[in-house]
């Protein structure tokens, strides 16, 4: 039996680390496979007879993960990262998208809710958003402040979309699908509200514009 270690990436939950676990388990020749959601790593022993580490990397991009040998040139590159390290780098991205997503949103809440909100409007606000000659200004500034957002959390979008095709929703998957198709409408609504407007029906538009 031969015994090897790998570096799995892509994980972010306890269901990930089930789903690689069950996914090269399945492989013949596996005899024993453990894997360490904390450290993002897999040890593997198996029969090199049957099965090969190319197999076992196969079976976890199957499964919507990514596996690296710890003794390839890759991972060799990377040995001086340490879990502690990888831990506090992706609380430092976190906090970084955190930030940014924050900044992009409180406009966006204050152009969609400023006549709720116990503050002054001042008056090109009102000028710009209010009333329903402005319904499209009025969508389109949120829409366009959401892209950001979006983009600065892709991670949900790349991972979650990769397992959903692999079939092993996670999370991400949920994340993912959730914004995505609350933009979709939002960019449907947008062009009811335009129809509305240029057909003169008013009753389409308050009905998108809520």
């Amino acid at each position: 039996m031969t015994k090897e270690t790998f570096d799995v990436t892509g994980m972010s939950c306890s269901a990930c680390s089930a789903r690689v676990e069950q996914a090269v388990g399945k492989l013949v020749g596996a005899d024993n496979v453990s894997v360490n959601l904390l450290t993002n790593s897999m040890q593997v022993k198996f029969d090199a007879a049957k099965i090969s580490v190319a197999d076992i990397v196969g079976a976890v991009t199957a499964a919507g993960y990514g596996a690296c040998p710890k003794n390839s040139s890759a991972a060799q590159k990377n040995s001086a990262v340490t879990p502690e390290r990888t831990i506090d780098r992706e609380i430092s991205e976190m906090r970084t998208r955190l930030t940014w997503s924050i900044i992009f949103l409180l406009p966006t809440v204050y152009i969609a809710m400023h006549n709720m909100l116990p503050l002054p409007v001042p008056k090109i606000v009102a000028e710009l958003f209010d009333g329903r000659a402005n319904a499209v200004t009025f969508a389109f500034a949120q829409f366009l402040l959401i892209l950001p957002i979006m983009y600065l959390n892709r991670k949900y979008y790349v991972n979650g979309f990769r397992t959903l095709l692999a079939g092993a929703p996670n999370m991400d998957s949920l994340v993912g699908l959730g914004s995505m198709a609350a933009a979709m409408f939002g960019a449907f609504a947008l062009f009811r509200i335009g129809q509305g407007l240029g057909a003169g029906d008013m009753n389409l538009v308050d009905e998108y514009s809520r």
